[in-house]
């Protein structure tokens, strides 16, 4: 569930989403259902909030407008989820993710930046057209640590935010 709280008065309010942890897109907000969403930026090209959602390896987008929840990237189908999680470069439901937490918008560019942090990657996503690059980081991710380096070169333990 997505909540937003009014910092003029303390009021919480639902944004999207149920009590109940699933995975359904949905055009009524309410009807929607996250596992384990973690990071979360607003995009303001799109005018949508962005969601990092862990449990299902999803990329998903909140429309401030009308609160419809749309998976942007990563692909997910109902049991079993975790065959789905992977680690691909690719346009919207080619890509795969494992365990995205992080995600931040350059504002100029439009661009996400997404921690994926069972991958050890930086990943982006150019949400006008939904392809998505690893920006640094290895697959298989069998090597966690802590290089500096360009590109692949470079080694994270399990990066979480971002900002």
């Amino acid at each position: 569930m997505i909540r937003a709280v009014m910092l003029t008065n303390y009021t919480v309010t639902t944004v999207a989403g149920q009590t109940a942890s699933g995975y359904v897109d949905a055009i009524d907000g309410s009807s929607a259902q996250f596992g384990n969403p973690n990071g979360i930026a607003y995009h303001p090209s799109s005018d949508s909030l962005l969601v990092a959602d862990s449990s299902y390896h999803l990329i998903r987008s909140i429309s401030v407008a009308t609160r419809s929840v749309t998976t942007i990237a990563g692909y997910n189908t109902h049991p079993p989820w975790t065959t789905n999680s992977g680690f691909m470069d690719g346009v919207g439901s080619l890509a795969r993710f494992r365990s995205p937490v992080g995600i931040a918008v350059d504002p100029h560019t439009g661009i996400a930046y997404v921690t994926d942090e069972s991958n050890g990657a930086l990943r982006c996503i150019n949400i006008s057209t939904g392809t998505v690059l690893t920006l640094a980081g290895s697959y298989p991710a069998t090597s966690f640590g802590y290089i500096n380096g360009n590109g692949t070169v470079a080694r994270f333990n399990y990066p979480f935010g971002i900002d």
